[in-house]
């Protein structure tokens, strides 16, 4: 294989299939996770409340149309989110979650004379996607408190670096590097480098709460920067997979034609803008949800699993027994193993309701107890 691949990816990796894998790490799928409605969820870090009825009612106003392809059907979600966002609706662009808007900007940029600077551990979709176009990966470690490290990640750009990818905050480990540490980074961004800040859970943040407009305010900073987020944690419809982008007009022009995005499902494009006029709605289920964070992050602290600081809306403990994810999910409640999230021996636990975090507490303290 090509001397460009990623450190520690040099020679293919076989497997009892007989096909040769770029990419060995531990194989990981969904397929089987066929959860009753008396597991409790604590692994997608999905919202814990349902739809407003407002939203049901406009899900419902839209099944009609599902007989048609949404093209063409994205212009009143554009106007309603640049309004939103302050920005105009030419910087906006939707995709069917921030997840294929990831994908696309990677497949896009990467290749085998690439370089791409990412975050490790971090959402999986950057190393997998980096090592399927063959680009040459420069994941940089994270910081103790699981945030991204912005100094050395600067420091792993070259002439070569087509893309910088920052999580913040950071997916497995809930950190966040302050939005203003940035701009050192942005500062030394190659010539035709673009920054990525990936924002999925801008909304839990304290940034958020005081009224900060988080990476947006780096859109016209005159180097290439796309902010990432998703309609899917704070708007709760993780169901119907809805993202965006926001970038600089030229910027998000040039990336728009380029990446041919789409595939965003009309009820996703109906739910988002109807979502976007609940904002304040949602906004006290995050006041909820982060109360709770907190209570939830003390009580894993009590029992000595030394959770990390967190700014989203799930908690990692790096040291959790490897058994426990397992143990949890045979009695009823599913957490995400630090193994299928490439940092064994930890464990991630999204933020429930009161009752189910008392719930998840009480089945975790009785499974430790027993030994």
């Amino acid at each position: 294989m090509s001397g460009s691949l990623p450190d520690g990816l040099a020679g293919e990796q076989p497997d009892r299939t007989g096909l040769r894998w770029a990419d060995p790490r531990t194989p990981f799928t969904w397929r089987g996770w066929s959860f009753g409605a008396d597991v409790l969820r604590f692994g997608g870090n999905e919202s814990p409340y349902p739809p407003p009825q407002e939203l049901l009612d406009a899900i419902a106003a839209a099944a009609d149309r599902m007989n048609r392809y949404p093209f063409g059907m994205e212009g009143s979600l554009v106007e309603a989110l640049s309004a939103r966002l302050c920005c105009s609706p030419e910087q906006v662009m939707i995709a069917p979650g921030t997840s294929a808007l990831l994908e696309a900007v990677i497949k896009g940029l990467g290749g085998p004379d690439r370089e791409v600077v990412y975050p490790d551990t971090s959402y999986p979709a950057y190393r997998g996607t980096v090592t399927a176009v063959r680009a040459q990966g420069r994941p940089v470690p994270l910081r103790s408190d699981g945030s991204c490290d912005i100094e050395r990640m600067a420091d792993a750009c070259t002439d070569r670096t087509s893309l910088v990818i920052v999580c913040n905050p950071n997916n497995p480990t809930g950190g966040m590097a302050p939005t203003r540490n940035l701009r050192p980074l942005i500062d030394v961004l190659p010539a035709g480098a673009l920054l990525l800040i990936d924002e999925a859970y801008w909304e839990f943040t304290d940034e958020y709460a005081d009224g900060g407009r988080g990476a947006l305010d780096y859109l016209e900073c005159g180097r290439p920067v796309l902010v990432a987020r998703t309609f899917s944690k704070f708007y709760g419809l993780a169901g119907l997979r809805v993202g965006y982008g926001v970038a600089a007009r030229q910027i998000a022009g040039e990336l728009h034609g380029r990446l041919r995005l789409g595939g965003t499902n009309i009820v996703g494009i109906v739910a988002a803008e109807a979502a976007l006029g609940l904002t304040e709605v949602f906004a006290e289920r995050a006041e909820r949800i982060k109360a709770e964070r907190g209570r939830l992050w003390q009580a894993l602290a009590s029992l000595g699993f030394d959770p990390l600081p967190t700014q989203a809306n799930f908690i990692f403990c790096p040291h959790a027994d490897d058994e426990l994810p397992s143990k949890l999910m045979a009695a009823g409640y599913w957490v995400r193993g630090g193994a299928s999230l490439q940092m064994p021996g930890g464990m991630r636990v999204t933020v429930g309701n009161p009752d189910e975090n008392d719930k998840l507490l009480a089945a975790i303290r009785a499974i430790t107890e027993s030994g």
